[in-house]
């Protein structure tokens, strides 16, 4: 009987600790998107909620710290945080907190050079629906978007699902992969969208660029699962 009570108390402890270990995120999963001239987007998933901070270091001492879009006391497993009030044409170094655990680009820190100061005019947003498998809004699910087309691929766009189950993204905002110039769409581009919901949900679509009409063409819905 003792000797039970042992195993299951080990068994437990090793349980334990190995759900542990899925409590955050990876660092394959932190992407970095809608580059511009002020600010950038920073966004991961965690394999259970937790808090999510990212922390921008500015002359390798003045700390400045970035909570999740949802708020500073939010905890979840999708986490999309907002790095505002930036300069043009600049360097800046950061690092993710996601619960207790830290992550540094191996100890190089993540780098993200801000572009040009733009003013886009005109608009084209997509739109579309994104649902969980039993038909539900995918509520927070990022949706992230790449032109590809004759001028190369666009870099990175990124929005949310809202509570609805909808996303939509003002694609005039889309630079080159570099940053510096607005990304001039045509007729034959193709828009790339990719899905990331909760744990290891995700989907991924491509089709032509078209404009949602005021809501009434929006791209098929996709599921995540």
């Amino acid at each position: 009987m003792k000797t039970n009570i042992i195993l299951i108390q080990l068994s437990i402890i090793i349980v334990i600790a190995f759900l542990g270990v899925h409590v955050h995120a990876s660092e394959e999963s932190i992407k970095v998107s809608n580059i511009t001239g002020s600010q950038y987007n920073v966004s991961w998933i965690s394999h259970q909620p937790c808090a999510g901070r990212v922390v921008l270091i500015e002359n390798n001492q003045n700390n400045v710290i970035f909570y999740d879009d949802e708020g500073a006391d939010f905890e979840g497993s999708i986490h999309y945080i907002t790095v505002s009030g930036l300069k043009a044409n600049t360097t800046y170094s950061f690092l993710v907190q996601s619960g207790e655990k830290v992550y540094n680009n191996q100890g190089q820190n993540f780098q993200v050079t801000t572009g040009p100061n733009l003013m886009p005019v005109g608009t084209i947003q997509p739109a579309g629906r994104v649902l969980l498998h039993d038909g539900s809004p995918a509520v927070n699910a990022i949706v992230h978007i790449t032109i590809n087309g004759d001028n190369g691929r666009s870099s990175l766009l990124s929005t949310q699902v809202d509570g609805n189950g909808f996303w939509y993204i003002e694609l005039i905002n889309a630079r080159e992969a570099d940053h510096q110039r607005l990304y001039q769409i045509s007729s034959n581009d193709s828009l790339i969208i990719s899905v990331n919901g909760a744990g290891d949900e995700s989907a991924h679509y491509e089709s032509t660029i078209f404009d949602n009409e005021g809501g009434k063409d929006l791209y098929p819905d996709l599921v995540i699962d």
